[in-house]
């Protein structure tokens, strides 16, 4: 998960990582992603919020913009949570 954190590793191994990710438990996927999503300039920033917003149902067109620049991120990660309460890792 460092790896996929680091917004400096190379575009290749990234994708990789993630590719990797979205075949993990729940818990994982969804906290990195959540990390991922809240970056600034993570190159994967934004495939991590379109992932968010399938997995947790987040309404479609959701300004991630105005969640960024707010710093406001409780919605998402309140909609994660449940998401990981009612669909628990194995």
């Amino acid at each position: 998960a460092k790896l996929l954190l680091d917004p400096k590793m190379p575009e290749e191994v990234l994708e990789v990582l993630m590719t990797d990710l979205l075949n993990r438990p729940n818990g994982l996927k969804l906290d990195n992603l959540f990390e991922i999503a809240r970056m600034q300039n993570h190159p994967k920033g934004e495939e991590a919020r379109d992932v968010l917003e399938v997995f947790l149902d987040l309404e479609e067109g959701m300004d991630w913009d105005a969640i960024k620049a707010s710093g406001n991120w409780e919605p998402v990660r309140q909609a994660k949570d449940k998401f990981k309460a009612e669909n628990p890792d194995e």
